[in-house]
């Protein structure tokens, strides 16, 4: 696919957007992006900010110290809910098949050998919602086990210690648990297909000074995606050493989401699919008492904006 750059400002007079991030193989195109000059070239003003976690990316958006980000929807609407704000989807990057994962001790055989055990998860992130629907697809509830608010950059030492008996997680983090064999997955989110989506949403800010921000965005997107597409082992080999994993560590991360097509990216924030998830995922929360919300509210607060 040929592209023609058709941007009528330089990205030294466009408002700055700086786009809250954290470590996951589907976010890694922001960079080649970024590396490749593409946002530069759609008179973007792009600042990537490389943070810890999906909560260090959802606090920073919160206060203000970015007004764009990478995330899942399920952040996007935390978001929402806590600032009471228009969170304006504009791309939907990839969804988890595989990438978001529950990992135990050898010796726990599956999800409800984990009832009355100790779970380490992000309680106002994406975990616990990864943990509800895991517990639910084997008929158990959060209140069969014990879970612990733990940030991602601790679960490996908390399983070592001991002080959990699972976590959940992602890569790369979940890539570094499972070098080693005395521990092993117990769920991923390829038993629940396109349930967890990830997003990026910009303010509603960045949108009113300029409302062909979302377009010019998705080509460069869809550049670095084709740069991805036409030269895989340079583009593996830049995104896996951001990752701090090796090349063959990132393709299988890879293997384990969907990154969208063109045709699929063209249509998918068209979709009613797409409000459902939210209302969905929105009433998990509510009901976990992460948030306390009208998720009519927030449905209508995450009404995305497309490229087309």
């Amino acid at each position: 696919m040929a592209y023609q750059i058709t941007a009528c400002e330089s990205a030294k007079e466009s408002p700055q957007v700086k786009i809250a991030t954290n470590p996951w193989p589907g976010y890694e195109l922001l960079f080649v992006a970024e590396r490749q000059g593409y946002f530069e070239d759609e008179g973007l003003n792009i600042k990537l900010l490389q943070l810890a976690s999906l909560v260090d990316v959802q606090r920073t958006f919160i206060q203000g110290r970015a007004n764009a980000m990478s995330s899942t929807v399920i952040e996007a609407i935390i978001v929402s809910a806590l600032n009471n704000q228009r969170v304006v989807p504009v791309l939907v990057p990839d969804y988890s098949y595989g990438g978001d994962m529950i990992i135990s001790r050898q010796g726990t055989n599956n999800m409800a050998s984990l009832k009355g055990k100790k779970i380490g998860v992000e309680t106002g992130s994406l975990g616990i919602v990864i943990l509800a629907k895991a517990l639910k697809k084997y008929g158990l509830t959060i209140a069969d086990i014990d879970y612990i608010n733990l940030e991602q950059l601790k679960m490996k030492d908390e399983l070592v210690s001991g002080q959990v008996d699972a976590v959940v997680t992602y890569p790369p983090f979940a890539t570094e648990i499972l070098r080693d064999e005395a521990y092993k997955t117990v769920f991923t989110t390829r038993e629940i297909p396109g349930q967890i989506i990830d997003v990026i949403s910009v303010s509603e800010e960045v949108i009113k000074a300029d409302p062909n921000w979302a377009k010019k965005f998705n080509r460069a997107w869809l550049r670095a995606l084709e740069y991805l597409d036409n030269n895989k082992q340079s583009a593996i080999r830049m995104m896996a050493e951001r990752e701090g994993i090796t090349e063959k560590e990132f393709e299988a991360a890879l293997n384990d989401l969907h990154l969208l097509n063109a045709s699929e990216l063209a249509e998918v924030l068209q979709k009613p699919s797409f409000l459902e998830n939210i209302k969905s995922i929105c009433s998990i929360l509510v009901n976990l008492k992460t948030i306390n919300t009208d998720c009519s509210v927030i449905a209508q607060n995450l009404m995305p904006v497309t490229s087309e």
